[in-house]
């Protein structure tokens, strides 16, 4: 037996769900809202991007452990395990897709190791990396980040750790920063994202005291 809603209530249950999108879900008012949303959590998103040290202490923290953390998984883990577990080996791979798409002298992409194979896809991605420079370290926010972590890690380690490593592990820095800055400002609330977005905005505030309050 199909058990199933009579014609009157079917009715009335398209009348509620027409009302509710003409009136609130494609309301001028909350159309407005969407857009605020967006701008105010991309622009908390690509302020603590570049300046992680205004996040708080745990999640500045949190930062260090989970780069450290996909270090060993990516780089030092089973060569064998698949390239969807491993969440920095994907990110290499498809920065390489995205560099063969602007390159006339193609990576050959289609050559690349199989995605199982987590070694060989680092080798090819630091083989090709100094004839491809330009692509690689174009002007978009992910390389420049990318590039003053890099920076920064060389000043701290010096030569005691070779290049490749040392890059690798600001890919993987990079990458926990921006899992780490999307969560903490998941646990905002609306009001408090918008204050901190006023605070950003705000030529008077006292950093050092007011943007952690």
């Amino acid at each position: 037996m199909i058990i199933q809603f009579s014609e009157d209530i079917i009715n009335a249950h398209n009348n509620i769900s027409k009302f509710v999108h003409d009136y609130y879900i494609n309301s001028e008012r909350v159309r407005i809202m969407k857009v605020k949303a967006y701008k105010i959590i991309s622009e908390l998103f690509y302020f603590f991007m570049k300046h992680e040290h205004m996040l708080p202490s745990i999640y500045k923290h949190r930062i260090e452990f989970d780069a450290q953390r996909l270090f060993v998984a990516n780089y030092e883990g089973d060569s064998n395990d698949d390239i969807n577990d491993r969440l920095v080996i994907r990110y290499l791979y498809e920065r390489l897709e995205e560099m063969n798409n602007q390159v006339s002298d193609k990576l050959e992409v289609s050559n690349l190791p199989p995605k199982n194979n987590a070694t060989k896809i680092i080798d090819f991605y630091f083989s090709k990396k100094n004839k491809f420079k330009n692509e690689l370290w174009n002007n978009n926010d992910d390389n420049d980040d990318i590039k003053k972590l890099l920076e920064d890690l060389k000043m701290e380690v010096g030569d005691s750790i070779e290049d490749r490593k040392i890059e690798f592990f600001a890919l993987c820095k990079h990458i926990a920063k921006a899992r780490v800055i999307a969560d903490y400002i998941a646990t905002m609330t609306d009001r408090y994202a918008e204050k901190k977005y006023n605070e950003i905005k705000s030529s008077n505030t006292a950093w050092s005291t007011s943007f952690y309050a």
